[in-house]
């Protein structure tokens, strides 16, 4: 009987290990969905809007300033007030989308798969989802405003992202722009916005890639949450990023701030990770930490088909081993 009740207890320990195994080599991961209804979007002609050409026409200015590039790529301050407008729309409707991915399994996936990964060059606080309203937001946005330089995969880019712009126009019947921030991202122009919808604050983005001939080369519409500590965790179409400004007084680097981040595939209602990156943006353009490619280790599919089939055979196993020693027994 002792030898029965030992081997049952051995079985549990190696099924137990064997499911936590599958689990940390399965990096397929299922989204609770939020379904939401995109409102008629309000047509409005920018001359319509009191005072936001005049914002944007001194945004392009500072840009402008900041790269030649911005004129290299043949952007009007008449173009560059319809693309802010354009990617507001956009990234609204990227929101809003059929399926919006719920925070807090963006979050799961980042603790599980990124906080705390042995492969990181710069550490993460563990993200708490926050609750956002209108202050918090400008906060958020603002502690990124500046100058930023560093490295993305080989190539050098600096960034500068301009103050938070305090401006209010309805988008739809249920949304209205509050606030926006301009920016320069090194190889193109984009916006984060601040968008309400009563109580409701969300934070929208948009980026417009170019090449050296000025043609877009890329349109990428995302949406973030807010977790404690200032910390932004923003989603594309194809990829996570979650960044915040350090002000561990510890770290080599002067003011910086960190993109970790992950590239993932949409199955339905499931998100599969496929690599991880972090990049170290710092206020100065001096001994610029090298960006990190790192691999999110996966179990391949002989091995999962392997270990599956030994969870079978051990359940089994305990079946038989339980039908021989009954539960009564042990009390």
């Amino acid at each position: 009987m002792n030898i029965i009740r030992l081997s049952i207890f051995i079985s549990v320990i190696i099924l137990s290990f064997v499911q936590l195994l599958i689990g940390r080599g399965d990096k397929t991961h299922y989204l609770a969905t939020t379904n939401l209804n995109f409102g008629v979007i309000a047509s409005y002609n920018l001359e319509d809007f009191n005072g936001l050409n005049e914002i944007l026409t001194s945004d392009y200015n500072d840009l402008s300033t900041f790269s030649d590039d911005i004129k290299n790529f043949n952007i009007t301050p008449a173009k560059f007030n319809g693309l802010c407008w354009n990617g507001l729309v956009k990234s609204l409707r990227f929101y809003l989308s059929a399926e919006s991915i719920n925070p807090s399994s963006i979050n799961h996936i980042i603790k599980k798969e990124l906080w705390g990964n042995s492969d990181l060059r710069h550490p993460l606080g563990k993200p708490e989802i926050s609750n956002c309203d209108a202050t918090l937001a400008f906060k958020a946005l603002d502690q990124f405003s500046g100058k930023w330089h560093g490295l993305w995969q080989s190539s050098e880019v600096h960034h500068l992202w301009l103050p938070i712009r305090k401006y209010q126009k309805e988008i739809t019947d249920g949304y209205s722009l509050i606030g926006f921030q301009s920016c320069f991202t090194g190889d193109g122009i984009g916006w984060n916005y601040i968008v309400k919808n009563k109580k409701e604050v969300v934070i929208l983005g948009f980026v417009y890639h170019y090449d050296k001939n000025g043609e877009i080369t890329a349109k990428n519409p995302h949406f973030a949450f807010l977790n404690t500590y200032n910390q932004l965790t923003w989603i594309s179409d194809t990829h996570i990023y979650h960044e915040f400004v350090c002000g561990n007084a510890n770290c080599k680097e002067n003011k910086h701030y960190v993109i970790t981040g992950a590239d993932y595939k949409r199955h339905s209602k499931k998100i599969e990770i496929t690599s991880g990156f972090q990049a170290v943006y710092c206020s100065e353009n001096l001994d610029l930490p090298t960006f990190k490619d790192f691999v999110i280790h996966k179990l391949d599919n002989k091995k999962k088909v392997f270990l599956k089939k030994l969870v079978l055979s051990l359940k089994a196993s305990i079946i038989l081993l339980m039908h021989e020693c009954p539960l009564e027994s042990y009390l």
